[in-house]
């Protein structure tokens, strides 16, 4: 392996997983973002190949997506490498006694906070504290165009 080529960590803040003298090798490696498929949410394939972040969307809207789904799937802490990286689940939200409204303050500030998100345009929330479930929708405005997203989570039904 060449002595120049350094690991950049899971791509995270916009780089890429492997750099070179700042010269980008690989990008993320995509998932299916379309509701309708009957891969969504799973590694996106076409023709028996992986897509990359860079190639789903000539815009790269879905790489913001991407990176915005991410952090809200991650909890905070788990990555060793950036302990402050995602959601704060454990620390804030799936406490007793959370607030819909600290909930809303936490998963809007992930959003918001992302690289690539200009201003969150539309966010609504759902949270069902006797099943343990929130169900967030939002639209965000990024620095490629506007993306949308729905997310579910919480405890098996």
């Amino acid at each position: 392996m060449d002595a120049a080529l350094l690991w950049a960590a899971p791509a995270y803040k916009g780089e890429s997983l492997w750099k070179r003298d700042k010269e980008e090798l690989v990008s993320d490696i995509a998932i299916d973002l379309s509701p309708a498929s009957s891969t969504y949410n799973e590694l996106l394939v076409v023709n028996g190949d992986l897509v990359l972040t860079s190639d789903a969307d000539p815009n790269g809207t879905n790489n913001i997506l991407q990176d915005i789904i991410q952090r809200l799937r991650s909890f905070m802490g788990e990555w060793f490498l950036d302990t402050s990286f995602g959601t704060p689940w454990f620390q804030e939200l799936l406490i007793k006694g959370a607030r819909q409204v600290d909930i809303d303050s936490a998963l809007q500030t992930v959003i918001i906070n992302t690289p690539g998100v200009a201003i969150l345009t539309a966010y609504k929330s759902t949270v069902n504290f006797d099943r343990r479930t929130v169900s967030v929708t939002f639209s965000a405005l990024t620095t490629t165009g506007s993306v949308d997203y729905t997310l579910t989570a919480g405890a098996s039904s």
